[in-house]
């Protein structure tokens, strides 16, 4: 039965995931905006549903500072494991302009989270509040970054097909209605991932620093993998990036005001991780217009010898 639900997860998450792409392409096409701003809102906003879900049940619960953790874990996941394979598939040129404020707001948050976290040792909800009007600062920012006309996304004949002549209110609910469907059929994967592994004799700790750590961060990549087939790098870089801002805005912001919560242990090696991978990420294409392969496959290696050291329990 497992073996089932998880051939069912896989076609449910393909078909729905493509939907959402296409629909967002199509929203960036009618509201003539860079690919880049759309994915780190619109899609960021989709792609994050899990972990802010996850979180802020967790807050309900009475157990906020899983927040935390799931948090940053995503972020490494999302950085030096999504963004890396898409780089260095589909490395190219890229909208930098666009790419800047996006970047720039999640330097800033990631300094303001550290701070918190590390001063106060959790969230209240002055912290929640905080984190949130940040976020909707981000949003009304961004949403006013625009291009002209003949500077705009021209390649959305693929998805005519698909929602022809759409208007904005049915894109946005073929996203909303795609999202849920990524969601659900991401929990059911990697839940029966999980069954099949430990059938298969993989051992737990494997099976925690993978499939787990993988989880919350299937919705992003698997939009990845569906933007590298249809060659939308920019919306795949900026839906990590702005799914790396939500996670430490709306998941952590949304957890505090449901429930402030304390953070036991801080692993400063985490957040070292987390502002090393972004660097990686951000730097180049800001320098130089474009991604670049080396790229991705430094963040991969990043990636694989941080989820050794945490098999080993070096870090």
């Amino acid at each position: 039965m497992e073996f089932i639900l998880f051939a069912i997860s896989i076609a449910v998450l393909l078909i729905a995931s493509n939907y959402f792409l296409d629909s967002a392409v199509e929203i960036a096409r009618i509201l003539k905006m860079p690919e880049v701003i759309i994915g780190a809102t619109i899609v960021a906003l989709g792609t994050t549903l899990p972990e802010t879900i996850v979180s802020s049940m967790g807050a309900f619960k009475g157990l906020g500072s899983i927040a935390y953790g799931n948090s940053i874990g995503s972020i490494i996941c999302n950085t030096s494991l999504v963004a890396a394979l898409g780089i260095a598939f589909m490395c190219g040129p890229i909208d930098k302009k666009s790419l800047k404020s996006p970047i720039a707001f999640f330097f800033f948050t990631f300094v303001v989270y550290a701070f918190i976290a590390i001063r106060f040792r959790g969230f209240n909800r002055i912290a929640g509040t905080v984190l949130l009007s940040i976020f909707v600062v981000y949003v009304f920012t961004l949403l006013k970054t625009k291009k002209e006309a003949k500077e705009v996304v021209k390649e959305a004949e693929d998805i005519k097909d698909i929602v022809p002549e759409t208007s904005i209110g049915k894109l946005i609910l073929i996203i909303i209605v795609s999202a849920a469907f990524v969601s659900i059929s991401s929990n059911i994967l990697v839940d029966n991932g999980v069954i099949i592994a430990g059938r298969l004799g993989v051992p737990d700790k494997v099976i925690a620093v993978t499939m787990m750590a993988l989880g919350t961060s299937l919705p992003e990549l698997v939009t990845t993998i569906t933007a590298i087939t249809k060659n939308k790098r920019e919306l795949s870089i900026g839906n990590i990036i702005g799914a790396n801002f939500l996670n430490l805005t709306t998941v952590n912001g949304i957890s505090a005001l449901v429930r402030p919560f304390s953070i036991k242990d801080i692993n400063y090696n985490d957040l070292i991780v987390v502002l090393i991978v972004m660097l990686i990420m951000s730097i180049p294409p800001l320098l130089t217009g474009k991604t670049h392969r080396w790229q991705g496959l430094l963040m991969l290696a990043i990636y694989i010898s941080y989820c050794v050291a945490q098999y080993l329990g070096v870090i």
